[in-house]
């Protein structure tokens, strides 16, 4: 919940990525979020953040595997160059038959279908991926 401190109006948002990348903010809103909290105008505006609920992790069954690597070094070159463009790209080792694999990942998806729609951008960005469920 955000609340604008100067008019005390307050919306539910979602929390989906993590900026703001100005020293000095907490949140950026987006434009229906800012028009409900009366902001618009002003463009910034002083506000509370309070955590209404948070989503549980093991309750997101899907992700997408943009790559898989015996070495960790080129796992972390495909990370540092997803999280210029795209949120939440981690790093999974497994290990499969005796050799490790650093397997790079993207998003968490509650269905198969908004995977594959976040596929398909990666996919016209020229990415090889495919939609797995989480381990």
């Amino acid at each position: 919940m955000v609340t604008n401190l100067d008019n005390r109006r307050a919306v539910e948002v979602k929390i989906n990525d993590r900026g703001p990348f100005v020293e000095g903010r907490i949140i950026d809103l987006s434009f229906a979020a800012a028009r409900a909290l009366d902001m618009v105008d002003c463009g910034i505006a002083m506000v509370r953040v309070e955590v209404t609920k948070r989503v549980k992790y093991y309750d997101i069954p899907y992700t997408l595997q943009v790559g898989s690597f015996r070495e960790e070094s080129n796992a972390l070159d495909l990370k540092k160059k997803l999280d210029k463009i795209y949120k939440d790209a981690y790093i999974v080792a497994t290990i499969i038959s005796n050799t490790k694999y650093y397997r790079v990942r993207l998003g968490y998806f509650k269905s198969e279908e908004s995977a594959q729609k976040e596929a398909q951008r990666l996919i016209e960005d020229k990415y090889t991926v495919f939609v797995t469920r989480r381990d």
